[in-house]
């Protein structure tokens, strides 16, 4: 799924789609600002790839569009493409790699600042 196909398809079902159509610029900030620091694509983070560094990307901007912008876990994995699960695994992941990793806990400060 890419972010596009969430304005392609607004009555998909189980979430309340008016709502993610409200708040697409801030998911394209932050994976603007996500693949603009890793160096990736938009595409790449949006994809299904499991490359560490394609894989951390996509986590991070998971991890910023849940602890920052407060998004519900069941609008990420929509907007990504993933399940529920998914996502809360991405977040707790790197919510404990922060705790150990300094450059990562950088990285994500970065970020959040970019994206504002």
């Amino acid at each position: 799924m890419k972010l596009g196909d969430v304005v392609a398809k607004p009555d998909r079902g189980c979430l309340n789609c008016a709502n993610i159509l409200a708040r697409q610029e801030m998911y394209s900030r932050i994976i603007q600002a996500v693949s603009e620091f890793y160096g990736i694509t938009r595409e790449q983070i949006m994809s299904c790839d499991r490359s560490l560094p394609v894989v951390t990307a996509r986590q991070v901007a998971m991890y910023i569009a849940r602890t920052h912008k407060r998004e519900p876990l069941s609008a990420i994995a929509y907007v990504f493409g993933k399940t529920f699960a998914t996502v809360l695994h991405h977040v707790q992941a790197i919510k404990r790699r922060i705790e150990t990793e300094p450059d990562l806990r950088n990285a994500v400060k970065e970020i959040i600042f970019s994206a504002k």
